[in-house]
This record gives C-alpha cells, structure tokens and sequence, in this order.
C-alpha cells in the first residue's frame, strides 16, 4: 500500500499554476507559498508527497524550506506533522507520527518559503 499524492491548495489567488511561474509583484526573496492538502492514511505509511501544483510542474524560485502543522481531517487527533523533507520545486514529503487508519484523512497547512 503507499499513501497518494496530494495537490496542494491554495487561498485567494496565492496558486502558482505554470512550470517557473513567479507572481506579479513577488520579491524572490521573499517567497513565501501559503497552501493546504488532504491526503488519505493507508494503515502502514506515515510519509505523504504533498505537491506544490501536480507533482510535475515546478515553482519559482524553489522552495528551500517547509513548514507544515495538522489542522484537521477524520485520523486521529494525536496524529502530528513531525518534519518536512525532499523539498524540490514541485513537491515536497510530509511525515506525520503514526501511519493510523486506512482511509482516514490528515489535512495539512503549510508555509513553503526560500
């Protein structure tokens, strides 16, 4: 089994939507991509790839941090974020602390910043 990957959203027009799309405005070094993501448990996992836009498509510049916490679904409520990791421009992987239920969800908000 392995737990799906999950495309972020995001709120009032904060969505990079093109491969290298910066927005209008936008500092480089103040990037900063403020989004959400569900993913399902699958019972064994505890690793998700949450993806900045579909997995394949990069933003710019590339993220060099992230910076995640729980902030709902149907698993668990001991179930935490314990780090992110394998930050690229397209997607990064969220740990959480137990694999819990198959089907349960985990909803995650993230920062992801340069």
């Amino acid at each position: 089994m392995s737990i799906s990957a999950a495309n972020a959203a995001y709120a009032g027009g904060n969505a990079p939507t093109v491969t290298g799309e910066v927005k209008a405005g936008q500092n480089e070094l103040d990037f900063v991509l403020v989004g959400q993501a569900t993913f399902i448990l699958d019972g064994s996992l505890t690793a998700a790839q949450i993806n900045f836009i579909d997995g394949t498509k990069v933003v710019s510049p590339v993220p060099t941090k992230v910076f995640a916490m729980r902030i709902g679904g149907t698993a668990l409520a001991s179930i935490g974020v314990v780090s992110c990791t394998s930050i690229t421009g397209a997607k990064f992987v969220c740990e959480v602390s137990a694999a819990g239920t198959n089907t349960h969800t985990v909803i995650i908000a993230f920062f992801a910043a340069r």
